[in-house]
Protein backbone atom coordinates (compact mmCIF):
# COMPACT_ATOMS: atom_id res chain seq x y z
CA UNK A 1 0.00 0.00 0.00
CA UNK A 2 2.48 2.61 0.87
CA UNK A 3 6.13 1.65 0.90
CA UNK A 4 9.12 3.23 1.96
CA UNK A 5 12.87 1.73 0.89
CA UNK A 6 15.95 3.29 2.47
CA UNK A 7 14.16 6.31 2.89
CA UNK A 8 15.59 9.31 4.06
CA UNK A 9 14.58 13.46 4.92
CA UNK A 10 16.41 16.15 6.18
CA UNK A 11 15.64 19.88 6.94
CA UNK A 12 18.72 21.68 5.89
CA UNK A 13 21.78 19.65 7.44
CA UNK A 14 19.49 18.62 9.79
CA UNK A 15 18.27 14.95 9.05
CA UNK A 16 15.51 13.68 10.48
CA UNK A 17 14.76 10.21 9.25
CA UNK A 18 17.72 7.82 7.64
CA UNK A 19 17.39 4.97 5.60
CA UNK A 20 13.77 4.14 6.76
CA UNK A 21 12.43 0.84 4.74
CA UNK A 22 8.89 0.29 6.49
CA UNK A 23 5.50 -1.00 4.30
CA UNK A 24 2.23 0.03 5.75
CA UNK A 25 0.55 -3.45 4.44
CA UNK A 26 -3.51 -3.63 3.40
CA UNK A 27 -5.53 -3.76 6.67
CA UNK A 28 -2.78 -2.93 9.25
CA UNK A 29 -3.35 -1.45 12.07
CA UNK A 30 0.06 0.33 13.34
CA UNK A 31 0.96 2.79 16.38
CA UNK A 32 4.02 5.12 15.52
CA UNK A 33 5.93 5.61 18.62
CA UNK A 34 8.75 7.64 20.12
CA UNK A 35 9.99 10.39 21.41
CA UNK A 36 9.57 14.19 20.88
CA UNK A 37 11.19 15.76 18.12
CA UNK A 38 12.17 11.90 16.96
CA UNK A 39 10.76 12.54 13.38
CA UNK A 40 7.09 10.81 14.00
CA UNK A 41 5.67 13.97 12.08
CA UNK A 42 8.20 14.06 9.04
CA UNK A 43 6.78 10.11 8.69
CA UNK A 44 3.21 11.21 8.65
CA UNK A 45 4.03 13.84 5.90
CA UNK A 46 6.25 11.24 4.14
CA UNK A 47 2.82 9.04 4.01
CA UNK A 48 0.05 11.94 3.30
CA UNK A 49 2.61 12.73 0.39
CA UNK A 50 3.22 16.35 2.44
CA UNK A 51 6.82 15.79 1.42
CA UNK A 52 9.03 13.13 -0.87
CA UNK A 53 11.76 11.22 0.48
CA UNK A 54 14.97 13.24 -0.60
CA UNK A 55 16.76 9.88 -0.96
CA UNK A 56 15.60 6.03 -1.60
CA UNK A 57 12.54 5.08 -2.79
CA UNK A 58 8.69 5.57 -1.84
CA UNK A 59 5.95 3.54 -3.65
CA UNK A 60 2.13 4.81 -2.86
CA UNK A 61 -0.66 1.98 -3.56
CA UNK A 62 1.97 0.50 -6.02
CA UNK A 63 3.17 3.97 -7.46
CA UNK A 64 6.38 5.32 -7.53
CA UNK A 65 6.35 9.04 -5.47
CA UNK A 66 9.07 10.02 -8.12
CA UNK A 67 6.33 9.39 -11.28
CA UNK A 68 3.50 11.27 -9.47
CA UNK A 69 2.86 14.85 -11.08
CA UNK A 70 0.42 17.40 -8.73
CA UNK A 71 -2.29 15.47 -10.25
CA UNK A 72 -0.88 11.87 -9.29
CA UNK A 73 -0.55 12.97 -5.75
CA UNK A 74 -3.73 14.81 -5.74
CA UNK A 75 -5.19 11.43 -6.49
CA UNK A 76 -3.35 9.38 -3.61
CA UNK A 77 -4.57 11.86 -1.74
CA UNK A 78 -8.07 11.24 -2.33
CA UNK A 79 -7.46 7.52 -1.34
CA UNK A 80 -6.05 8.96 2.35
CA UNK A 81 -7.68 10.14 5.51
CA UNK A 82 -6.08 12.42 7.90
CA UNK A 83 -6.61 13.07 11.34
CA UNK A 84 -4.56 16.21 12.60
CA UNK A 85 -4.09 16.92 16.21
CA UNK A 86 -5.56 20.28 16.16
CA UNK A 87 -8.37 19.14 13.59
CA UNK A 88 -9.50 22.86 12.20
CA UNK A 89 -12.80 23.53 10.30
CA UNK A 90 -14.81 26.25 8.79
CA UNK A 91 -16.20 28.00 12.27
CA UNK A 92 -18.85 29.73 10.20
CA UNK A 93 -20.23 26.32 8.85
CA UNK A 94 -22.40 24.10 10.25
CA UNK A 95 -20.58 20.76 11.51
CA UNK A 96 -22.54 18.48 8.71
CA UNK A 97 -21.60 20.57 6.28
CA UNK A 98 -17.49 20.41 7.36
CA UNK A 99 -17.96 16.52 7.37
CA UNK A 100 -19.32 16.94 4.26
CA UNK A 101 -16.94 19.31 2.45
CA UNK A 102 -14.48 16.71 1.35
CA UNK A 103 -17.53 15.31 -0.97
CA UNK A 104 -17.82 18.79 -2.41
CA UNK A 105 -14.31 19.71 -3.01
CA UNK A 106 -14.15 16.14 -4.85
CA UNK A 107 -17.44 17.12 -6.75
CA UNK A 108 -18.75 13.75 -5.50
CA UNK A 109 -21.87 14.85 -3.14
CA UNK A 110 -24.99 14.08 -4.78
CA UNK A 111 -28.22 13.99 -3.15
CA UNK A 112 -28.02 10.28 -2.67
CA UNK A 113 -25.30 10.69 -0.44
CA UNK A 114 -27.38 12.54 2.23
CA UNK A 115 -28.10 9.35 4.00
CA UNK A 116 -24.72 8.39 4.12
CA UNK A 117 -23.82 11.69 5.54
CA UNK A 118 -26.28 10.85 8.12
CA UNK A 119 -25.35 7.49 8.83
CA UNK A 120 -21.62 8.99 9.34
CA UNK A 121 -22.54 11.08 11.86
CA UNK A 122 -24.32 8.73 14.07
CA UNK A 123 -21.29 6.09 13.59
CA UNK A 124 -19.06 8.88 15.50
CA UNK A 125 -22.19 9.61 17.88
CA UNK A 126 -22.88 13.47 16.42
CA UNK A 127 -26.26 13.18 14.79
CA UNK A 128 -27.33 15.82 17.29
CA UNK A 129 -24.63 18.44 16.38
CA UNK A 130 -25.19 18.29 12.84
CA UNK A 131 -26.46 21.82 13.35
CA UNK A 132 -23.26 23.33 15.78
CA UNK A 133 -20.80 25.48 14.78
CA UNK A 134 -17.07 24.36 15.37
CA UNK A 135 -16.69 26.40 18.49
CA UNK A 136 -19.46 24.91 20.25
CA UNK A 137 -17.92 21.72 19.89
CA UNK A 138 -15.80 19.86 23.39
CA UNK A 139 -12.40 18.82 21.98
CA UNK A 140 -14.06 15.03 22.38
CA UNK A 141 -17.26 16.47 19.41
CA UNK A 142 -14.04 17.84 17.28
CA UNK A 143 -11.83 14.70 17.49
CA UNK A 144 -14.62 12.41 16.34
CA UNK A 145 -15.90 15.35 13.47
CA UNK A 146 -12.46 15.40 12.45
CA UNK A 147 -12.11 11.60 11.88
CA UNK A 148 -15.78 11.68 10.37
CA UNK A 149 -14.42 13.81 7.74
CA UNK A 150 -11.33 12.21 7.25
CA UNK A 151 -13.65 8.58 6.18
CA UNK A 152 -16.15 10.26 4.25
CA UNK A 153 -14.07 9.70 0.66
CA UNK A 154 -14.14 6.11 2.16
CA UNK A 155 -10.00 6.22 2.08
CA UNK A 156 -7.52 2.98 2.23
CA UNK A 157 -5.57 4.07 4.50
CA UNK A 158 -6.60 6.35 7.76
CA UNK A 159 -3.67 8.24 9.10
CA UNK A 160 -4.12 9.98 12.76
CA UNK A 161 -1.10 12.32 14.62
CA UNK A 162 -2.28 12.24 18.45
CA UNK A 163 -5.69 11.81 17.90
CA UNK A 164 -6.19 11.26 21.64
CA UNK A 165 -3.85 13.28 22.85
CA UNK A 166 -6.19 16.38 23.90
CA UNK A 167 -9.05 14.41 25.04
CA UNK A 168 -9.88 12.48 28.49
CA UNK A 169 -8.93 8.85 28.50
CA UNK A 170 -12.57 8.03 28.36
CA UNK A 171 -13.04 9.75 24.71
CA UNK A 172 -9.99 8.47 23.78
CA UNK A 173 -10.86 4.85 24.23
CA UNK A 174 -14.14 5.96 22.12
CA UNK A 175 -12.29 7.41 19.42
CA UNK A 176 -9.74 3.80 19.40
CA UNK A 177 -12.90 1.71 19.29
CA UNK A 178 -14.02 3.91 16.25
CA UNK A 179 -10.68 3.39 14.27
CA UNK A 180 -10.87 -0.67 15.73
CA UNK A 181 -14.15 -0.81 13.82
CA UNK A 182 -12.79 1.14 10.62
CA UNK A 183 -9.71 -1.27 10.53
CA UNK A 184 -12.42 -4.21 10.80
CA UNK A 185 -13.57 -3.59 7.88
CA UNK A 186 -10.79 -3.58 5.97
CA UNK A 187 -8.76 -0.07 6.30
CA UNK A 188 -4.83 0.20 7.21
CA UNK A 189 -5.00 2.42 10.16
CA UNK A 190 -1.99 4.56 10.85
CA UNK A 191 -1.89 6.34 14.58
CA UNK A 192 1.56 8.40 15.93
CA UNK A 193 0.93 8.22 19.77
CA UNK A 194 2.83 8.56 23.26
CA UNK A 195 0.19 7.13 24.67
CA UNK A 196 0.67 3.27 25.87
CA UNK A 197 -1.84 2.45 27.72
CA UNK A 198 -4.09 3.39 24.39
CA UNK A 199 -1.56 1.19 22.45
CA UNK A 200 -1.90 -1.72 25.23
CA UNK A 201 -5.89 -1.07 24.93
CA UNK A 202 -5.65 -2.03 20.98
CA UNK A 203 -3.35 -4.88 21.24
CA UNK A 204 -6.02 -6.45 23.59
CA UNK A 205 -8.48 -6.31 20.70
CA UNK A 206 -6.69 -6.52 17.79
CA UNK A 207 -3.25 -7.76 15.51
CA UNK A 208 -1.72 -3.94 16.22
CA UNK A 209 2.03 -3.23 15.35
CA UNK A 210 4.11 -0.66 17.03
CA UNK A 211 6.70 1.09 15.32
CA UNK A 212 8.76 2.56 17.27
CA UNK A 213 11.16 5.66 15.85
CA UNK A 214 14.42 6.87 17.40
CA UNK A 215 17.61 8.06 15.83
CA UNK A 216 16.45 8.62 12.33
CA UNK A 217 15.09 5.17 12.17
CA UNK A 218 12.30 3.21 12.35
CA UNK A 219 12.06 -0.70 14.20
CA UNK A 220 9.02 -3.02 15.13
CA UNK A 221 8.74 -3.18 18.92
CA UNK A 222 8.62 -6.04 20.58
CA UNK A 223 5.97 -7.91 22.56
CA UNK A 224 6.76 -6.29 25.54
CA UNK A 225 4.44 -3.30 24.73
Amino acid sequence: MISFEKASFAYGDRPVLTGVTQTLEPGGFYFLTGPSGSGKTTFLKLCTLAEIPQSGSARYFGEEAGTLDREGIARMRQRMGVVHQDCQFLDHLPLRRNIALPLELAGRRKPEHEGDIDDLMAWVGLSDRAEALPPELSGGERQRAALARAVILSPDILIADEPTGNIDKDMGRRILALLIELNRLGRTVLIATHDLELIRAAKAEISARVLRIAGGCITQAGAEL
